[in-house]
């Protein structure tokens, strides 16, 4: 912050109302010319309706230099400091940021505008300051810098940040490629694998089928044989047909012999008929002798032995017929079965062969082929695979050389490796595999390695082998967030994991152990806090908040101008810059609370700063409300805002961490001999800090050192903060001196 000064010896007198404009406010009129003409850049005076009314003697030198001459002190002076926005939304932003600041006597704004053209940009940081008399507001104080080399760099910066990040996430991109042909050609190649055991599955049935083709025709072959023997029985069937065709000749010359044996025996019959009709006659008469009647009779029973062979021999053939007809008939359908069998027989061998040639052409043209198409995917797979392998480091390479091109177009900004070669502390940084990326130049000497010959190797190469295996365990399992290794030198290395919001493990950061034995407090030295008088650390300790305040107001307003020249989308680096600078500015306020009572400090009632900060106490902080006690009498004390906010979150903090029960917290103000007390008591341990009775400067991650921080903030203010027991109870007691004002002086 630029504060303003009286000038002090061998100031120039000269005309006010050359840099004036009807100075109106009685505090403008008291600050003199020659502070404004001191101040760096150039600076003004602004009314409370923002109107220009003292400038800097560089004011028209400054104003030239950005080609802006209607801009210069004729012009401005008696004009609203608005001119100076060309975006009527900035313009409307700062008047009312600028507005803001009447009801806040610790305002300040920061802000980066363009005041060049199109051809020449020039860049200035205006910064404001509200002047106040008497609780009045006056008017502001405006300083002006010139950044625009500074905001170049900047943007440069940023703009190779991007660059080196695209790569990054270009390399990672290709690299996630490569590890997905990678998979398609592992996948690709187990593919194949089944294929080729899907084509000896399909050769060794192929083999079977042929073996089974080879039975088949073995089997038809045997069919031909049988079927060759019944042709030779049914030659013998037709031979013997024939041979029935003879006995059927024979057979019709037995019917007509039996036929004429018919008739003869049919003439017989009626010659006996007649012969016994005549023996009758010549019975009835009776004449015939007896001679006549035996050869009657001889002759009739030679009749009958004529007839009955007649009969037998009628009664054989006709037996002999019926047997030649029941064998025709039997040799007829043998003759048709054996006929259709062989048929059948003869349909199914031909089928058969035919289904089993069809078969064993198919499995060949079906083995071929998917002989031939495994080949061809496998040849698709492979080439398919060198063509991402080509484009992937084809995309490597692009990804480097445009790394090399970057870091080559910008010599001014020196690469992250040479910005750490200026670091004299032996520290390196690691990916998350534990591989070196970069070192300083001290860890470089340390170690004996050449970056050239040693970037991208293990750090464990540079450790025992147990100590190797302990830092590889850590980076693997571990949810530690640090790790301390011992090199085989007797080095002493301690590794910090570095993670993102979701816990994803980025990188690892490796220093040096070095142990550091602080030399004992000197009265009235730089190191001294003690609180008799304001040390030289303290005053430095203001200074040093200060240039950081600057710093910070600065990176914010570049981060914002980057937001804004990306259609106002922040990336990921300005949300990151504007994280890190809010974790900053937390340090800051600590530091600035260190330097105790500053140009900050002014009057404050102590009363209703711990009535407001007891009300917004958030409810996760004590078990119950705590109680207030507060005087009638009025408590006032010199002090910066800032510095007792610190104190009362650092004491409420201790006595949170060491509650028992429901704590009985109960914050207490009184006055005694013009001294302020502050006293928060509560139920429970009071768990004094290391050191804390020898009166130690507080050391970051000491146990309670926010306590001891608290302390040296009190004495920074010319009090004390005390920590004592009483009766179960802890006290921390703050003792402040009470602020008279002139008229009680």
């Amino acid at each position: 912050m630029i504060v303003i000064r009286k000038a002090i010896g061998g100031e120039r007198q000269m005309e006010a109302s050359q840099f004036a404009y009807d100075v109106t406010s009685p505090l403008l009129r008291q600050v003199p010319q020659s502070a404004l003409d001191a101040v760096f850049g150039t600076a003004a005076l602004v009314t409370p309706d923002l109107k220009l009314a003292v400038v800097g003697r560089s004011w028209d030198e400054f104003m030239a230099r950005s080609g802006r001459g209607d801009l210069g002190r004729n012009a401005m002076l008696g004009s609203t400091i608005l001119l100076f926005f060309r975006n009527d939304e900035q313009r409307r932003v700062f008047e009312s940021l600028l507005h803001s600041m009447h009801s806040d006597e610790l305002g300040v704004h920061n802000q980066v505008v363009d005041l060049g053209t199109k051809d020449k940009p020039f860049y200035v940081q205006i910064h404001v300051q509200g002047l106040w008399q008497e609780g009045v507001f006056a008017g502001y104080f405006v300083h002006c810098l010139d950044i625009t080399r500074e905001h170049a760099n900047r943007l440069a910066l940023i703009e190779r940040d991007r660059e080196m990040h695209t790569g990054r996430e270009s390399i990672e991109k290709t690299q996630q490629q490569a590890n997905q042909l990678q998979e398609k050609l592992r996948a690709a190649l187990e593919e194949i694998a089944q294929r080729e055991a899907q084509l000896k599955k399909m050769t060794e049935k192929s083999v079977r089928m042929e073996k089974n083709s080879k039975e088949a025709l073995e089997r038809a072959e045997k069919t031909v044989e049988k079927s060759s023997r019944l042709q030779h029985e049914l030659d013998k069937l037709k031979k013997q047909q024939a041979d029935n065709g003879k006995l059927e000749s024979q057979l019709e010359s037995r019917n007509a012999e039996v036929t004429k044996l018919h008739d003869d025996l049919k003439a017989a019959q009626e010659t006996a008929a007649e012969l016994h009709r005549e023996l009758k006659a010549s019975r009835e008469q009776q004449t015939g002798t007896e001679s006549e009647v035996a050869a009657a009779k001889d002759e009739v029973s030679a009749l009958r032995k004529k007839i009955e062979e007649l009969n037998s021999a009628h009664k054989s053939n006709n037996d002999s017929q019926t047997e030649l007809e029941e064998k025709y008939n039997q040799s007829e359908l043998r003759v048709k079965e054996l006929m259709s069998a062989l048929e059948e027989v003869q349909q199914a061998s031909a089928q058969q062969i035919s289904e089993l040639k069809s078969q064993i052409t198919n499995l060949q043209a079906g083995a071929q082929q998917q002989s031939s198409e495994l080949q061809d995917s496998l040849q698709e797979v492979q080439s398919a695979a060198a063509k991402q392998i080509s484009e992937l480091k084809a995309a490597l390479e692009a990804a480097h050389t445009a790394a090399a091109q970057t870091q080559a177009a910008e010599p001014e900004t020196p690469a992250s490796d040479e910005l750490l070669t200026y670091i004299s502390q032996r520290a390196c940084y690691l990916d998350p595999s534990g591989n070196l990326l970069c070192a300083t130049g001290a860890f470089w000497e340390k170690i004996g390695a050449v970056p050239e010959q040693s970037v991208g190797k293990p750090f464990s190469q540079w450790l025992g082998d147990d100590q190797a295996e302990l830092f590889g365990n850590w980076i693997d399992n571990s949810e530690e967030p640090s790790c301390e290794l011992v090199a085989p030198d007797g080095t002493q290395w301690k590794a910090w994991a570095i993670t993102e919001d979701e816990g994803t493990l980025v990188g690892v950061n490796v220093e040096e152990i070095v142990e550091q034995i602080a030399p004992p407090a000197m009265p009235n030295s730089m190191i001294s806090f003690a609180s008799n008088s304001p040390s030289q650390m303290r005053v430095l300790s203001r200074e040093l908040a200060d240039e950081f305040s600057n710093l910070l107001t600065g990176v914010l307003g570049h981060a914002s101008l980057a937001a804004a020249e990306h259609d106002g989308t922040p990336s990921h680096e300005i949300v990151a810059i504007e994280k890190s600078a809010r974790e900053a500015a937390q340090l800051v306020r600590k530091l600035s609370a260190l330097g105790g009572q500053g140009r900050h400090a002014h009057e404050n009632d102590l009363a209703a700063t711990i009535k407001q900060y007891v009300k917004k106490i958030q409810p996760d902080v004590y078990p119950e409300r705590p109680q207030v006690v507060l005087c009638e009498e009025a408590c006032k004390v010199l002090a910066e805002s800032n510095s007792l906010r610190t104190v009362l979150e650092m004491i409420s903090s201790h006595a949170s961490a060491n509650l028992q029960g429901r704590g009985g917290v109960c914050y207490t103000l009184s006055t005694q001999d013009g001294q302020a007390s502050l006293s928060l008591s509560y139920d429970g341990s009071p768990a004094h800090p290391a050191g804390w009775d020898e009166g130690l400067p507080p050391m970051l991650g000491m146990n309670g050192w926010d306590l001891v921080f608290a302390r040296e903030v009190v004495r920074g203010m010319g009090g004390e903060l005390e920590l004592s027991e009483d009766s179960g109870r802890s006290v921390l007691l703050v003792t402040l001196p009470l602020h008279l004002s002139q008229a009680e002086a």
